[in-house]
């Protein structure tokens, strides 16, 4: 991914690569990523769904958990949809969970470099971890080969899941491949990766000539602005970005917005994009936190916001903005001053502004308060930009 304005204050304000984890600030933020929902008020399958054999089984927070070949037939041909090849079941395989006789949900699997799907008769066993780092080994990958049998070929392509403590069954997207995947060399149907501080540690395909090498890939929960059982943290986020950003970007992000949620027990991390995909990308927030604390936030040059109508605002305005961003998203009360020297007069916390870097031109306004937080505005489309606690 390309940064393709404000490199530099990004360079500052925090390690905003995907490869990093974390995200959420706003005081007493829960920063276990996890949709939960309360059972009674989850809507109950109470039909079971037809299939023919179960390739894996595991337990998983009071839900079992299947990885099955469903029945069925092609709605083309007529054909069934399963076969039985060298020992391998072909055909359409789910992941569903079960509790107390109930279907609660039900994942049916794709894997994108290949139309067919195997997992041998003999079945498989999941193996699951804490990969999105938020304290509970309900984690688990499913891979799928290059060919039928995966020793057979050159590489694996794996995806990643967890069960919520509802039952439901959420497929992890990946800074890798585009945030489906990752390619790794062949192994098991159900690898245990290792895992590091900068994410999910495998061993990937170099670009260039094909050659195996280390890679890393952080573990990102999808969940649109729209999706009412979002956890209260992202719906109080949502509400300071509401009060704080130009309606224009409200308006989008309230038609599009997506949370990329990179999650991690101490340091969570938010992303708020206005596409699923990066490469759709055009309007991109971010949010770093040390524990519930605000650390860094950047609004990402990806086009969106330059080609709104200009807003302008004056250096006074811009102030008071500043003094809302801290209020909405960091809980500050700060009073605002037109400079340190008058500051000092205070016994209130305060906000000023400071000479604006000579890179960013006349088109920006700087700010830092007393607890050495700084922020950036961008004058002509009224919106803060950048922030950084204690630089």
């Amino acid at each position: 991914m390309k940064f393709k304005k404000h490199q530099k204050w990004i360079a500052v304000i925090a390690s905003i690569i995907i490869l990093a984890a974390g995200a959420t600030c706003l005081t007493n933020a829960d920063t276990k990523a996890k949709k939960i929902q309360n059972n009674e008020t989850k809507n109950k399958k109470t039909q079971n769904i037809n299939y023919d054999a179960t390739i894996a089984e595991k337990t998983i927070h009071g839900y079992n958990l299947k990885l099955v070949l469903l029945s069925g037939k092609d709605p083309e041909t007529g054909n069934s949809t399963t076969a039985d090849s060298f020992g391998l079941y072909e055909g359409t395989f789910a992941l569903v969970t079960y509790k107390d006789g109930n279907l609660y949900d039900k994942y049916q699997l794709k894997f994108e470099h290949n139309d067919k799907t195997y997992f041998p008769k003999d079945g498989i066993t999941l193996n699951v971890k804490d990969y999105d780092k938020d304290g509970d080994a309900d984690d688990f990958s499913l891979g799928q080969g290059q060919t039928p049998d995966p020793q057979l070929g050159n590489f694996m392509i794996y995806q990643f899941f967890t069960v919520d403590e509802d039952g439901s069954i959420v497929k992890f997207s990946t800074s890798y491949n585009s945030g489906n995947s990752i390619t790794s060399l062949p192994g098991k149907y159900s690898k245990k990766f290792k895992v590091d501080k900068y994410g999910v540690v495998f061993t990937g395909l170099s670009t260039k000539d094909g050659t195996a090498e280390k890679a890393h890939t952080s573990i990102v929960r999808i969940i649109s602005i729209k999706d009412t059982s979002a956890k209260q943290e992202l719906k109080k986020l949502w509400q300071a970005v509401q009060n704080t950003m130009p309606g224009k970007v409200v308006k989008e992000l309230e038609n599009n917005g997506v949370w990329h949620i990179f999650a991690d027990k101490d340091n969570p991390y938010y992303l708020l994009a206005n596409a699923e995909s990066y490469d759709d990308v055009t309007l991109r927030l971010d949010f770093d936190y040390k524990g519930n604390k605000l650390e860094g936030y950047v609004s990402k040059g990806y086009g969106f916001v330059d080609s709104m109508r200009p807003e302008k605002i004056n250096k006074k305005q811009a102030l008071a903005l500043a003094k809302k961003f801290a209020k909405e998203f960091c809980g500050k009360e700060l009073t605002a001053v037109q400079s340190k020297k008058q500051a000092r007069k205070y016994n209130t916390n305060t906000i000023w502004q400071e000479k604006s870097p000579s890179k960013y031109g006349k088109g920006y306004a700087y700010f830092k308060d007393d607890f050495g937080a700084s922020y950036l505005v961008q004058l002509n489309h009224n919106i803060v930009i950048g922030y950084n606690e204690g630089f």
